[in-house]
């Protein structure tokens, strides 16, 4: 009787998770405009670096996608998906430490402690759970595919359609909880834990899934839209990118993408600055959600 009137006292003095989403989003905005000058500067460097990735990766990938289109090789298909995943796998762990950086300033860390090996650690782990989570949904969208091929094939003509169109829409709808649940909160998850980094992020959200919808929403969509729409505008400018996308059309704005240094660049920029944004904004509103959510004030 004792012990169990323990424990009930124990769980009513617990606190209790405080998550208000757009009070995250509002703390997160207004903790990056105050804060611009440090944040450039803790993850500046390895941003920096993975827009020089970025444009590299991009100028290899359209050279060898014309060279392709041209004159179709198995070996060459082979080569530009191994030098995309290798880019794409850099410019993951680049962005890994970025936001590892910025999670550390916003606990109340600052200079002089980015290389210890406890940071390493961190960056490592949260590098890591990124990798399963892109693995997860790799995984879900090839049974997707699939299962789509496998309807397309053995189903009647409407029904194939609607089945194949249900299960692409499972799949965005599995992705979309998957990665609320479990993704918006790794930042935070690395820098103040040492548990499977999915699990406990799906542990931490368990009721709050519409609240940190919301906050990813208006802290890593809304951000990133505004300079990918620029971008967009401003290739769609290029001569090479209009008219009918046949093949041939096709290899020969890829060639020209390729050969214009401009256009990587204008591509590279706009990827660049969506992907910097949201970092900043996401790795911030996931500090400060986990803070709520262990009801710390």
């Amino acid at each position: 009787m004792n012990s169990r009137s323990t424990a009930v006292s124990s769980d009513s003095l617990a606190p209790e998770p405080n998550l208000s989403a757009h009070e995250v989003v509002f703390s997160a905005y207004r903790f990056a405009f105050r804060h611009v000058k440090d944040i450039l500067a803790a993850i500046g460097a390895p941003l920096a670096l993975a827009a020089v990735v970025l444009f590299v990766l991009c100028k290899a990938y359209f050279s060898m996608l014309a060279f392709y289109l041209r004159l179709p090789e198995p070996r060459m298909a082979s080569l530009a998906v191994s030098a995309v995943v290798a880019g794409i796998l850099i410019w993951l762990l680049l962005h890994a430490i970025a936001s590892m950086r910025l999670a550390r300033y916003v606990g109340g860390e600052r200079k002089g402690r980015w290389f210890d090996f406890r940071n390493m650690a961190r960056e490592a782990r949260l590098y890591t759970a990124l990798l399963r989570l892109l693995l997860v949904f790799a995984v879900a969208a090839v049974a997707t595919g699939v299962i789509v091929s496998l309807a397309m094939r053995h189903m009647p003509s409407p029904r194939a359609l609607y089945g194949s169109r249900l299960a692409e829409l499972a799949f965005a709808a599995a992705a979309i909880v998957f990665a609320v649940r479990c993704g918006l909160l790794l930042p935070a998850v690395a820098l103040n834990e040492r548990r499977e980094m999915l699990r406990r992020g799906w542990e931490l959200s368990r009721g709050h899934f519409m609240k940190l919808a919301t906050v990813g929403v208006l802290a890593t969509v809304l951000p990133a839209a505004l300079p990918e729409s620029v971008g967009e505008l401003l290739i769609g400018q290029f001569p090479a990118l209009s008219g009918p996308m046949e093949r041939g059309t096709l290899a020969s704005a890829a060639e020209a993408l390729a050969t214009n240094d401009l256009a990587m660049v204008v591509i590279a920029v706009s990827l660049s600055l969506s992907a910097a944004l949201s970092l900043i904004l996401t790795t911030i509103a996931s500090c400060l959600a986990y803070r709520r959510l262990q009801g710390i004030v």
